[in-house]
């Protein structure tokens, strides 16, 4: 297993772009250096906070190579991730960033064409196989994807050595159905990590029993996510739920326009404090 004890949490880290609309990769392994100084657990690199979709494929790889590097000796593990279009296309990120120093990967269901469950497993699948050793997540945001890897898909994936999904359907029920289905991996002898994507559903994730957080906030306030990290480590529940709260109250006050945008300047303001500059622009279309 990449990640032991629970709860785990991992940052869906930013990517900085300079003046020039090029990716700023000393901002990268700055902000990598800030994080890990914070405690956080993991990096996933190249997401859906990453802007991972408006970047090109030797991008994700330089991408992760320089993570990798920043967080070399440090207790924090490094995913990549690779999810395209095509399952061909897919495999071949995976191989490349896993090459570049990457300790696992993760894939978005693909998207653009409707897909099957049958489609979706095969895909995954083959990443698997691709990838082995090293661990694959399955991330699930149907909202942006327009395909949708249901709780029972988990199983046979889960035999078959998927290490965990990234649930960012925003639904708790949802989560509550991959739990059922992670304890029957576990009782088969498959373990499976159940990680939500949604920040303000952290607390109640872990308290349902979920592996941890991969998380858009802690690129600004890793500091909460610790708080939630050793309030459940020391058994306290309530304060946990305060917690909770608080990570919920800074997610609506960035969503109070473009999200990605103000997190991002927040990233910057909180770098800037201990004498980091960090640019704010998304890559066009964005803005």
């Amino acid at each position: 297993m990449l990640f032991g004890d629970h709860p785990v949490m991992i940052t869906a880290l930013l990517t900085p772009f300079d003046d020039s609309g090029e990716v700023d990769h000393h901002a990268i392994a700055e902000h990598v250096d800030y994080l890990a100084a914070r405690n956080v657990d993991g990096l996933l690199a190249c997401g859906t906070t990453g802007e991972g979709a408006a970047l090109t494929d030797d991008e994700v790889v330089r991408i992760t190579t320089t993570a990798a590097a920043a967080a070399r000796g440090r207790e924090v593990r490094v995913i990549a991730h690779v999810g395209r279009v095509a399952t061909r296309t897919t495999v071949r990120l995976a191989q490349r960033t896993i090459d570049g120093g990457a300790d696992a990967v993760a894939a978005v269901v693909p998207y653009y064409d409707p897909l099957t469950a049958e489609q979706i497993a095969g895909h995954y699948l083959a990443l698997i196989r691709a990838a082995d050793p090293v661990p694959v997540y399955a991330y699930n945001i149907p909202q942006r994807t327009g395909n949708d890897l249901q709780a029972d898909g988990l199983d046979e994936l889960a035999c078959r050595g998927l290490a965990g999904i990234k649930d960012s359907t925003h639904s708790m029920s949802r989560f509550l159905q991959y739990l059922d289905a992670a304890r029957r991996c576990a009782a088969a002898g498959y373990p499976l990590q159940v990680f939500t994507g949604a920040d303000a559903l952290a607390a109640v994730s872990i308290a349902a029993g979920g592996t941890g957080s991969v998380n858009a906030l802690g690129n600004a306030r890793p500091e909460l996510f610790g708080e939630l990290k050793r309030a459940f480590a020391a058994g306290h529940q309530d304060q946990a739920g305060r917690v909770g709260e608080k990570i919920a109250a800074l997610g609506e006050e960035l969503s109070a326009g473009p999200f990605l945008r103000n997190l991002k300047q927040a990233t910057a303001a909180a770098l800037a404090a201990v004498g980091v500059t960090y640019p704010t622009a998304l890559r066009a279309p964005a803005t």
